[in-house]
């Protein structure tokens, strides 16, 4: 049985939905003159009373101007459970465009830092335990990029509540992201250009592994160097995608199928476009490109092939003592060098801007085709492989002091023949 207890005009209303049992609920209208509903936690009628007073007497202060408004609403947010903000922010990300994939990664990344910081509001979040939570990502062993990517999105949530006026401040402006390259587990490296031809010829003489004859492996292998895909990228290619009957041969990648979410044309030689035509002659416009195998196994397959290409590599030299013992003991078409650099299939998209860069490719030209969002991340990559760079660089500066003694000593020759001349 539900009890109303009237105010009078303007002082609001409390509502008990069971008498004695459920807590008052105060009714009242704000300084806009919306109406609104609030539980006041209590079921003493006494207690109910003072809280709607209260809540009657913020709102004629917010009319006045003695309290600030915009204060008192973001104090009100700050309240709000971090699930009821998140689906907010979820729904904002899916408004924006992005992609299923992209925001389910997002949301599990931040919930997981939500639970293990122990956050339940808006406003228990703070940089402290934060802190706390990376201590222990990286006691735990986690490397700094695993690191930084639960970071981006924590900070990207808390900034947005900022931003929409949902807390004063963004609580985790101060946390700094870890250096992705310090501590780093595992540094690619890329495949060498004389290392290419024999893992071709290898792949192709091959038999069928996981799935994909030699043939198709080798094309699958050329195609990642050339257009610098990733394995998923390479996974979502249908027929339709291959356009091949142009001067510029190429293959489209759709917006959803990116990691960026954004469409992209990746170019591809001739040769290979003609291979491609042959591969996929007589099927499906919708079919898969290739029948991939399970994402953790893409490595294996690459460096099996590897192993075969080092093995016959070695093996050709077995009549020459000396050298097949140098081969033996070189880190060539090792699937891990001598550095500790490894190789595996997402070294291949590496494998394509390092070539590119070594060929003298403008670095703007690199960019595109690697899809880097800034040219920062590009030079950054690959600025030391450019031809030109420091070596040739330094040879320019002008701090040979014979070089430059022997120049000025021919020009003071020259300027005491002219003042003869004009002696004369």
């Amino acid at each position: 049985m539900s009890t109303t207890r009237r105010h009078g005009h303007g002082q609001g209303t409390l509502r008990q939905r069971t008498r004695g049992r459920s807590p008052w609920t105060a009714i009242f209208f704000d300084e806009h003159g919306r109406r609104v509903s609030r539980s006041t936690g209590t079921t003493s009628k006494k207690d109910a009373e003072a809280i709607l007073s209260k809540l009657v007497a913020d709102v004629a202060l917010r009319k006045a101007g003695v309290i600030d408004s915009q204060q008192a609403d973001m104090a009100e947010q700050a309240k709000r459970t971090i699930e009821s903000h998140l689906k907010d922010f979820i729904a904002k990300l899916r408004a924006a465009g992005r992609t299923e994939k992209h925001i389910k990664t997002v949301e599990g990344r931040i919930r997981d830092t939500v639970e293990a910081c122990g956050w339940t509001l808006a406003r228990d979040i703070n940089a402290d335990r934060l802190n706390a939570h990376v201590n222990d990502m990286r006691a735990a062993d986690k490397s700094a990029v695993t690191i930084g990517h639960h970071l981006t999105w924590i900070k990207g949530f808390t900034k947005w509540l900022h931003d929409h006026g949902k807390l004063p401040r963004d609580p985790l402006a101060t946390v700094k992201k870890p250096n992705p390259r310090a501590g780093r587990r595992r540094e690619r490296r890329m495949l060498l250009p004389e290392e290419w031809p024999l893992l071709d010829k290898a792949t192709r003489s091959a038999g069928e592994r996981y799935g994909l004859t030699g043939q198709e492996r080798a094309v699958l292998y050329r195609l990642a160097i050339e257009t610098g895909l990733r394995a998923n990228e390479l996974r979502s290619l249908t027929v339709a995608r291959l356009i091949l009957d142009t001067d510029h041969a190429h293959v489209r990648i759709p917006a959803e199928d990116t990691k960026s979410g954004k469409g992209a044309n990746q170019y591809i030689q001739q040769q290979l476009a003609h291979e491609l035509a042959e591969l996929v002659k007589g099927r499906r416009s919708t079919a898969p490109l290739f029948e991939l195998p399970e994402p953790y196994v893409m490595a294996d397959m690459l460096r099996e092939d590897l192993a075969a290409a080092r093995t016959a590599w070695v093996e050709q030299a077995r009549h020459r003592p000396k050298l097949h013992k140098e081969r033996q003991e070189s880190d060539f078409l090792c699937a891990k060098n001598h550095e500790g650099k490894a190789l595996d299939f997402h070294a291949l998209r590496h494998t394509c801007g390092a070539w590119l860069s070594m060929g003298g490719v403008h670095p703007k030209a690199v960019q595109s085709i690697m899809r880097h969002s800034t040219i920062v991340l590009t030079l950054d990559t690959y600025g030391h492989l450019m031809p030109g760079s420091e070596p040739d660089a330094v040879q320019k500066l002008p701090t040979d002091v014979a070089r430059s003694a022997k120049k000025k000593s021919s020009k003071k020759k020259v300027g005491r023949k002219k003042v003869v001349r004009k002696r004369l």
